[in-house]
Parts: C-alpha cells; structure tokens; sequence
C-alpha cells in the first residue's frame, strides 16, 4: 500500500498544472503525502492532522519526512512526529502546513473559488517550480539553484503558450478592451 502511495504522490508532482488538496477530514498517516504533494492546500475548520506513527509504532510514511520538513522545518516535523499531536486547521495554517483554511459550510465554494483563481494562470509554471523547489533541496549552492532556474526559465519562455501570455501582458488596456 505505500508503494502505491508513493506512485500517486510522484504522479501528483508530475501533473503539469496546478494542483490543489482539499481537507475536509481527519488526515492520518500517510494520507499527508497526498496532501503534500499539491501545490495548495484549503482545510476546513472541522478537519485535523495527526500522525498516530508513534501511537502505532509505525515508520512515517508517505510524505512526513520527505516532504513535510521543506514546510515547516526538521526540527518541526520531528516533534510534531514524537508528541503526534492532532493539528486543527488554523494550526495547520499557522504552522505552514496548509495554505488556507475555511468554513465547513464555505468549504466547496472556496475551492470553487480557488480554481477560477487558477484559471488564467499558464499551468506548466506549476510543474516546472515543482521541479525547481525539488531540485533545489539537493542542489549544493545557490549558484547552481539559479542555474537551473535560468535554464528553466528560458525552456519556458520560448513557448508559444507564454510568448502569447506576454503579448497579451503587454497589450495596452485600452486596445485589450
């Protein structure tokens, strides 16, 4: 089953565009990695996170090492391991865990919200800061972290998806009207 977890955890990081977790639920164990992997998360106020890992005496799974600590930190992540404590939602967010968070009652509306939000933005961008945030946590120095942003940022700018975004950028307001 963990493998199969990984599998969707990798694919969602693959998606060339963005993609948005919704809690609406408990979140335990590794389910977090289905979480994680997106690029935005809105919880609701009913739901909460909770490890169970040190109640089970099960190994983290599915995200909490691997993905968790470039969010909150190590140190965070190790104690919020050990205690496993059960996080609401506005310590999620305060914590960093989530990105929004809303009312039960609001909650499909948000996302509904937020996806119209997303519906100009150029989808690939998502997966190529993927890309670069993900390298970035291997990559030695910043020189090279730069690098790759520059070669990603020349790769995406010859495309005629974002030659046409900033002509349309560029386009004066009273001939875009």
């Amino acid at each position: 089953m963990v493998s199969a977890l990984n599998r969707a955890i990798l694919a969602l990081r693959d998606l060339p565009c963005p993609t948005i977790a919704g809690v609406n639920g408990p979140v335990t164990g590794g389910a977090i990695g289905l979480m994680l992997a997106c690029d935005i998360t809105v919880m609701s106020r009913d739901a909460f996170i909770q490890p169970y890992y040190a109640k089970m005496g099960f190994a983290p799974d599915g995200g909490w090492t691997a993905l968790l600590p470039a969010r909150i930190g190590a140190g965070r992540t190790a104690s919020w391991l050990a205690l496993d404590n059960r996080l609401c939602a506005d310590a999620a967010l305060a914590m960093g865990v989530v990105d929004r968070i809303t009312d039960a009652e609001h909650f499909t509306d948000q996302l509904a919200a937020l996806i119209d939000e997303l519906a100009d933005h150029d989808p690939q961008i998502a997966l190529v800061s993927r890309q670069l945030l993900d390298a970035g946590s291997g990559t030695p120095t910043l020189a090279d972290r730069l690098e790759r942003e520059l070669e990603s940022f020349k790769r995406m700018l010859i495309r005629p998806e974002a030659r046409q975004r900033m002509a349309d950028f560029l386009m004066p307001r009273e001939a875009a009207g």
